[in-house]
């Protein structure tokens, strides 16, 4: 770079830069990358003729000023040489309104469509406003108007009466990230008043900070001051202020500018920064450079990021390549994050080559090309921007983020302010699930009309296609009827359709940052699978199998397979083709048991035989790539047929993987500690040699000794011991002594030894004690772990025919002493332990006393099999107990029963009460179970509200239901909306809106799913859920039956609701799926008949008129 001195000095840029941060020179007309010029310019530390220099962010140019014009060139400071000029004095290189000039072939033409503007919004402009006094008629509104005229007795300025410490507010009505505030000095005269100004912002009830240091310098008549905050700072309100001065503050225009944190020289896009580097350098050399700068290569996964990338290289260079962050590792493609190459491809033809190359470049056309990692090109870097967008008013979907303005604007500059802050864009609905949510979040926002979005119709003569080029014929679209209907740009109204008008009409917008997805996905249809399947064969296979089809993405199929009784189950693999991070997993009894096998690849696996008559067989896929599936044979076996079983070690790996992903996390260590006690006894008859294996015994025994010593710890620190001991004996006195038998048999054990030679000692009274394990009576093993096992699933015996399950019992003594939800659900975590643990030690002892007498192989893989099935019986049989209700807040109609049940959650209640005269209905021959109070005139309905985000899974379950919306819909669900007759509200309800005409509810369905397959809720109290797709949802342990309620008048529908077979658009009829516990009886709800109490009515007023009839005869007759 050249520079003329002469001309040049360099200027403090911590306070007393006076122009915005990045400006951008752009012009319409011209091809995406047809002019270096049209770019971002960044503020330098240089000034020129009095005005601060700019440089581009893609090439060697300068934007500066000199001798009366702002011009663009490569050398500051030069009189000549430039490429494009404008003749304008403004200050500030965002301010300039002049007709620019670029030079084509040597000739000087007149660009009016060239224009410059900041990159960043003034977030102040036209918001609310105050200062501490008002002087005249010089209000607090004259320097948010966008004029800039600096004469206060023109009234283009504020001014305050003198005083103490002046100071003058603005309230952007939401937080925003602010990076620089820029305020215009009066011009008329004294401009040395503003001397010693400072600037601060905070946010709602927070105190305030300073943005910037004190102004220091005496200002200038009419001066441009920008005081930058260093650093992005959220907040709703700016205060400018003059401290321990007693002065008036006059102000002309104060600016906000806001700033996401990109490093200087930076490009901000999709909430990335980006800088492009023009030196050519190895993959590694690249990289190591933009890790140096805190990134690492850009990863275009999308196509819009890929054109703007393209963009941007093209103006640093239009014909070199440059590195981008995907390469190949073991014959994979993959970005540098580590995440798969999915979706969008932007491989130029017969690339990427079968030449062994690992590294891509990006070329001026935007393909992509593999290329050797030892060559050498130019490089992009990219890096995270420091700003939470969920501060500023943005709301998280997915990976992406959005946020509804209702501040009406015209499609141009919609679009525009959406680029302006993070490098957003507005919002492409590209897919279904994206075009429901923001649905949902237009009809929070209230917007009837709608909101813009991200398509624009220029030609009728091709096919439409969103703002980043996306074809619509390759993507979702959800047109309304007879559109779209020519020219112009898209609005998506409240019911999710779109339509075209008029882009010069102002309307709401949605922006987007990101992308919901790291892949640019297509729709996916919903496809059915799984099921219960039983017989003593059959065969199960995945989606797409038999048509030799690839199986879908994005699949959770369950299979529950069942033979007859005393009998197992072998699968018999036929064919099986799965991708690697796709799976099949295997589970006796149901998914919370053993885990038998978990199966993924090409390799047909050999036959699986489980260790009862009742399997769950589970199969999920990823949304990448996918095969051809599999398809197994299955079978009814004979309890002793034996087949080589696959080694356990990646089982119990994968079993720790996958149940963590249910988040059961009571029920999850309780299952590890079992499998792996099992899965050590098992392994010490098939791995040591015979002197080891006493020791080895030991070992074990011993470390299992030490877990139920934890476990009766827990049961004193909680003080549950005695409750459990007494509840045994109280539900059955058969089944009661077998805990402390098993006791009494463990610590036998425990007080043997191993001598040097392997054997136990005392040796007569370990036989004695195997022979006691051994015995047939109730003193033998056999009957007591049987016991055991009735004690925990509840069968009934002969003295107790009402036998329940141990934890069922526990579960209704613990409700009766009112514990915290947190100490209730340890202690009957703890109680799950004290079982389940005990019958481990238990099979183990009985192993140990089958080797020591001299058992067989066969009859120790009986003991196995036994301890496997029963154990996972009993898993399936606890496991609903910890079921927990999803992240997320939402709310539920309150049965009378109360709030649903479920570990480690709290709810509020409230009620909708709906009053209009004959306006409701219901199945009269059918009891409803709500909490409340129905009439036909009078609806009170009482509800349960989750009001804290936490839960047991992150995501509700797939299927078909609806749940009422509190905040935010839980991820996944759509939003709707229905309007009832009004009423009043109390206490904690879901979202709506409520007046005496009309209360308006809000809902969140799912429906990526099939009702009749059953999901996992909560099962130990009675809950509702709204219909929707035409039959109820099941859920796993609970019956449900359909209930119904006709609301009539002040109805309308909005989004996805719940099924509703109103008879017109101004009436409603709900359903709603009541489930509970099988065998329960739930109170029904209270109906008061309306007829009987307006007769009782109409009699009293019949009365009391008479009476104050004859009072007023008698009063005349005296």
């Amino acid at each position: 770079m050249r520079i003329v001195l002469t001309i040049l000095f360099v200027l403090s840029m911590i306070i007393t830069s006076n122009g915005c941060r990045v400006v951008r020179i752009s012009n319409d007309r011209l091809p995406q990358n047809g002019s270096p010029m049209m770019t971002t310019y960044s503020l330098t530390d240089m000034a020129s003729s009095g005005r601060y220099v700019y440089r581009s962010d893609t090439s060697d140019l300068y934007l500066y000023f000199t001798s009366g014009k702002w011009v663009v060139g490569i050398t500051v400071g030069a009189l000549d040489g430039y490429t494009m000029y404008t003749t304008d004095d403004h200050f500030n290189a965002d301010e300039i309104t002049g007709t620019f000039f670029s030079k084509q072939h040597g000739v000087w033409v007149e660009s009016p469509d060239v224009n410059i503007s900041c990159t960043v919004e003034n977030v102040a402009l036209g918001k609310p406003v105050s200062q501490s006094s008002t002087h005249g008629s010089n209000t607090a509104e004259l320097a948010v108007d966008g004029e800039k005229g600096t004469s206060v007795p023109a009234n283009q300025c504020t001014l305050t009466n003198p005083e103490d410490d002046p100071s003058w507010q603005v309230d952007l009505r939401r937080n925003h990230a602010i990076g620089s505030v820029r305020v215009k000095n009066r011009g008329d005269c004294c401009g040395g008043r503003l001397h010693g100004f400072i600037v601060q912002v905070k946010q709602a009830g927070q105190s305030w900070q300073r943005c910037g240091a004190q102004y220091s310098e005496t200002p200038e008549d009419g001066q441009s001051i920008l005081v930058d905050c260093g650093r992005p700072m959220v907040a709703r309100y700016v205060q400018i202020k003059l401290p321990g001065k007693s002065e008036s503050l006059s102000l002309c225009e104060v600016e906000v500018f806001t700033y996401v944190g990109c490093p200087r020289g930076h490009i901000v896009y999709g909430g990335y920064c980006y800088k492009p580097h023009n030196t050519a350098k190895t993959r590694q050399e690249a990289l190591t450079t933009c890790r140096q700068e805190g990134g690492v290569l850009a990863m275009p996964r999308h196509r819009h990021t890929n054109r703007f990338l393209t963009g941007v290289a093209t103006r640093v260079d239009t014909r070199s390549d440059f590195f981008i962050g995907l390469s190949k590792e073991s014959e994979e493609w993959a970005w540098d994050d580590g995440k798969p190459l999915c979706g969008y491809r932007g491989w130029g033809a017969g690339y990427p080559s079968t030449t062994g190359n690992n590294c891509t470049v990006l070329r001026f056309d935007g393909s992509w090309q593999d290329r050797p990692c030892e060559t050498t090109a130019k490089f992009i870097c990219q890096t995270q921007s420091t700003v939470d967008l969920t501060t500023v008013g943005y709301q998280q979907h997915g990976e992406g983020f959005f946020r509804v303005s209702t501040t009406r604007k015209t499609f141009d500059e919609a679009k525009l302010a959406c680029d302006r802050f993070a490098g957003g864009r507005l919002a492409q609905p590209k897919t279904e699930d994206l075009n429901d949510y923001i649905q949902g979040k237009i009809g929070e926002a209230s917007l009837d009309d709608g909101a813009r979005i991200g398509i624009r119709i220029q030609t009728t003569e091709e096919p439409w296609s969103f703002l980043d080029g996306t074809q619509g014929d390759t993507s979702h679209s959800n047109w309304a009827p007879e559109q779209p209907s020519g020219k112009g740009c898209a609005t998506m109204t409240s019911d999710g359709r779109w339509s075209i008008g008029d882009c010069e009409e102002e309307a709401p917008y949605v922006c987007q940052i990101g992308d919901v997805s790291s892949c640019e996905e297509e729709p996916v249809p919903l496809v059915y699978c799984g099921g219960q399947v039983s017989g003593s064969s059959g065969q199960i296979s995945s989606p797409g199998n038999e048509e030799d089809a690839n199986y879908p993405n994005n699949l959770r199929c369950r299979w529950d397979i069942t033979v007859p009784e005393n009998k197992r189950i072998e699968l018999t693999p036929v064919e099986f083709d799965l991708e690697r991070n796709d799976s099949l997993q295997v589970n006796d009894v149901c998914i919370h048991g053993y885990s038998v096998a978990v199966l993924t690849g090409s390799d047909v696996p050999s036959p699986i035989v489980t260790s009862t008559n009742k399997a769950t067989v589970s199969f999920t896929s990823d949304d990448s790539y996918s095969g051809k599936g599999f398809r197994i044979n299955y079978r009814a076996v004979s309890l002793f047929e034996t087949r080589s079983s696959r080694s356990l070690d990646d089982v119990m790996q994968e079993q720790g993987r996958v149940r963590s992903e249910r988040g059961l996390v009571g029920v999850i260590n309780v299952v590890g500690g079992i499998l792996s006690g099992v899965k050590k006894v098992m392994d010490i008859f098939s791995s040591l040699e015979e002197d080891r294996r006493h020791q080895e015994i030991m070992n074990v025994m011993t470390q299992v000794q030490n877990k139920l010593e934890e476990v009766d710890d827990k049961f004193e620190q909680q003080g549950i011991t005695n409750a459990l001991n007494n509840q045994i004996q109280l539900t059955n006195i058969i089944h009661s002594p077998s805990t402390t038998k098993l006791d009494g048999l463990l610590r036998q054990m425990s007080d043997l030894r191993v001598d040097s030679n392997g054997t136990f000692q005392p040796e007569g009274d370990a036989l004695a004690l195997a022979q006691t394990v051994l015995s047939p009576d109730s003193e033998g093993m056999s009957q007591i772990l049987g016991n055991m096992h009735n004690l925990v699933m509840g069968r009934p015996s002969v003295l107790n025919p009402q036998q329940k399950p141990i934890l069922e019992t526990m579960e209704a003594f613990f409700r009766n002493e009112n514990l915290q939800s947190f100490e209730y659900w340890a202690k009957m975590e703890t109680i799950s332990e004290y079982f389940l643990e005990r019958q481990v030690a238990g099979y183990g002892l009985w192993i140990f006393a089958k080797k020591l007498t001299g058992g067989t192989e066969e009859e120790i893989n009986g003991i196995i099999r036994e301890a496997r099935g029963r154990l996972s019986e009993q898993m399936c049989s606890l496991a609903p107990f910890f079921f927990g209700w999803p992240a997320g807040t939402y709310g539920l109609p309150k049965t009378t029963e109360g709030c649903p049940s479920g570990p480690n959650v709290d709810w509020e209640d409230g009620r909708y009460e709906h009053q209009r005269k004959g306006s409701f209905d219901w199945a009269k021959d059918r009891r409803l179970h709500f909490s409340g109070r129905f009439s036909s005139n009078n609806l009170a309905k009482e509800f349960c509200v989750k009001t804290n985000s936490s839960g047991d899974a992150d995501n509700w379950p797939r299927g078909r239901y609806c749940v009422l919306k509190y905040g935010s819909c839980p991820k996944g669900l759509k939003w709707g909306k229905l309007a009832f007759p009004g009423g009043t509200w109390t206490g904690v309800v879901p979202d709506g809106r409520v007046d005496s005409d009309s209360i308006e509810m809000e809902y969140c369905c799912q429906e990526d799913g099939f009702a009749s397959n059953p999901i996992n809720l909560p099962p130990r109290r009675s809950f509702y859920m709204l219909r929707f797709g035409g039959e109820c949802q099941q859920v796993a342990g609970m019956t449900v039956r359909e209930e119904w309620v006709e609301y009539k008048g002040n109805g309308f529908a909005v989004g996805v609701t719940p099924d509703d077979d109103g008879d017109d658009d101004n009436s409603h009829k709900l359903y709603y799926c009541f489930y509970s516990v099988p065998g329960s009886n739930i109170d029904a709800t209270q109906i008061v008949v309306s007829a009987a109490v307006s007769h009782t009515a109409n009699v009293l007023n019949f009365v009391t008129s008479v009476i104050i009839s004859c009072a007023a005869a008698l009063w005349v007759v005296r």
